[in-house]
């Protein structure tokens, strides 16, 4: 048994690789109502979903530490144990060496201007502030935003008040930090910045300059095989991924973008935000 999938290749023919999953949704409820019974404690429904979402991307063991330790602190199972989640989950991130987590101060009222992007986000918002009761009318997990424009035109402060609007942790991926020097190190690095990512959910991912973290696609050379790789797990993620995690690509030059990370299905949708006009201008005198 072990955390990493790293197999000699002389015992390849002789191993079969079994995934063991992270307790889905209802296998977390299962152990909240175990641990309420267990103590005898009485907890509603919308407690029950409440924390299921929250404990989502932990193992078992980790949902039945962290209900020991609410028990203890407060001698009962409910919401007002939220932030031990959040510790923990913060504690995944410190451990993963290849993330972030930002403390966010920022409102989406901070900024001037932005008239189309503004209100595009508090309507995902809206989504993802009520996920639990949006799917159950068919609403779509929301992938992301890619915004694109110039230095100091906004872009990372909508990132910040992004996740403060939809009430949800925000982590940094920095792509240099994947790049490692041994042969299918960065590969890894990303697999697990990804799961890193899925556990922590629901959360906001932040990748900043997203542009420089493919940069030599398509020019041959080891490092281009390596980003290539990098570029088609990404890729591939975004297109399928099901878990809560909104991404916020950030890019200065929209044309070092491949065109296969532009095309629709990657992200919900891609702005350009330029420099503020006369409009904008009076907003954000107006925020000072």
């Amino acid at each position: 048994m072990s955390s990493e999938s790293y197999i000699p290749r002389e015992l390849e023919k002789f191993i079969t690789v079994f995934d063991l999953p992270l307790p889905d949704e209802q296998d977390i409820r299962e152990v909240i109502h175990s641990y309420a019974e267990a103590y005898e404690q009485a907890i509603s429904d919308d407690d029950v979903t409440t924390l299921a979402l929250a404990f989502q991307g932990l193992t078992r063991y980790e949902i039945g530490q962290l209900l020991n330790r609410g028990y203890q602190r407060s001698g009962s199972i409910g919401v007002e144990d939220l932030d031990l989640v959040h510790s923990e989950k913060a504690q995944i991130i410190k451990k993963s060496g290849i993330m972030e987590m930002l403390t966010v101060r920022e409102k989406l009222e901070d900024i001037g201007g932005l008239l189309n992007l503004k209100p595009w986000l508090q309507q995902k918002a809206k989504v993802m502030n009520d996920w639990s009761n949006a799917r159950q009318f068919g609403v779509a997990m929301p992938k992301g935003v890619m915004i694109v424009g110039m230095p100091g035109c906004g872009k990372s402060l909508t990132a910040k008040a992004t996740a403060a609007l939809f009430n949800l942790p925000l982590l940094k991926l920095d792509m240099g930090s994947l790049m490692g020097k041994y042969v299918g190190e960065s590969e890894g690095n990303m697999r697990r910045a990804i799961k890193v990512a899925e556990a922590v959910s629901p959360c906001v991912l932040w990748v900043d300059e997203v542009e420089k973290a493919f940069v030599g696609i398509g020019s041959g050379g080891a490092g281009s095989e390596v980003a290539t790789r990098l570029f088609g797990y990404f890729l591939t993620w975004m297109q399928e991924k099901t878990s809560q995690v909104f991404v916020i690509a950030t890019a200065n030059d929209i044309s070092a973008l491949p065109p296969e990370l532009l095309r629709k299905g990657r992200f919900d949708e891609i702005f350009y935000v330029d420099f503020p006009n006369r409009t904008g201008c009076e907003q954000k005198c107006g925020v000072l």
